[in-house]
């Protein structure tokens, strides 16, 4: 780590949040500044000065920009908590995120689907404009960004995960089997 940053470590810590999806943000962020409030003051200070904070998860060593991401981290991943339940009456969903609860509610119940592709003769529409801009990209533009990384192999993919298993499929199966066969001999 560079002399211009700082680490904090968190533990995990469970706020205690119920009730409807606006109560349990403004519980959370409540929780988030009563109990974690000491740390913000010397953090923005180290801010001005130019030292990048970050803040570590003492589970995994994974390191975070703000707190709340690290205090978020520590709830959806190590403890797998679903504080954010979908607002739908009969839907039993529950969510570890309340974007991801409202981003459900909003696509699934309320079926909003507020960004159309242009293209001619193109109906489909999307819920997130991210995900227009990538069906764009791929469908309408061709456009393969992902570059395989091989040194001998110049292939191209339209997604990250398209890529990631022609490597592991192509690359590393071909060195599995050229590192078996030198054992052999």
């Amino acid at each position: 780590m560079g002399s211009n940053s700082a680490t904090y470590a968190f533990a995990a810590c469970t706020p205690n949040v119920t009730g409807g999806l606006s109560s349990q943000l403004s519980e959370s962020v409540a929780h988030t500044k009563r109990t974690h409030a000491p740390l913000f003051p010397s953090v923005m200070k180290r801010k001005r000065s130019g030292i990048v904070p970050l803040f570590e998860c003492e589970q995994c060593r994974k390191r975070f920009a703000s707190a709340a991401n690290a205090l978020r981290h520590i709830s959806c991943i190590h403890k797998k908590l679903r504080l954010f339940k979908c607002p739908e009456i009969k839907c039993r969903q529950t969510f570890s995120r309340l974007d991801n609860a409202m981003y459900h509610y909003r696509t699934v119940h309320l079926r909003i689907m507020p960004f159309d592709c242009k293209e001619q003769g193109c109906n489909l529409r999307f819920s997130v404009r991210g995900n227009l801009k990538k069906h764009v990209n791929e469908v309408h533009k061709g456009l393969r960004p992902f570059r395989c990384g091989v040194s001998s192999c110049y292939k191209r993919f339209k997604r990250k995960e398209h890529r990631a298993i022609h490597i592991r499929l192509v690359h590393w199966k071909r060195a599995r089997t050229s590192e078996s066969r030198s054992r052999k001999n």
